[in-house]
């Protein structure tokens, strides 16, 4: 017949296990003061460095000035390639 003999490891890991557990429940019941105090005061945000109202109103015309460029620049290439398209058809038409 054999024997069932048992893994020697599991009770050595269940006693490291437990000691760990005897070392942190220990650690955290000590009668030591903390070192922190509670606080004095509720603390307030600092103010952000912010732009002023008329500083933010510059920066939004200027931006909207700027789109504006940029969207009459594209209707100016749109009708462009579109005149293009349209000869380009007709070429096509007339070589066909």
């Amino acid at each position: 017949m054999t024997i069932a003999t048992s893994n020697r490891l599991l009770p050595l890991l269940a006693g490291g296990v437990l000691l760990m557990l005897v070392f942190v429940t220990l650690k955290s019941c000590t009668g030591e003061p903390d070192g922190q105090l509670a606080m004095e005061a509720v603390p307030q945000a600092s103010n952000p460095d912010a732009d002023t109202p008329a500083d933010t109103i510059k920066t939004l015309t200027a931006n909207v000035a700027a789109m504006t460029a940029e969207v009459k620049a594209l209707r100016q290439d749109n009708t462009q390639l579109r005149s293009e398209n349209r000869e380009l058809l007709s070429s096509r038409t007339q070589i066909e």
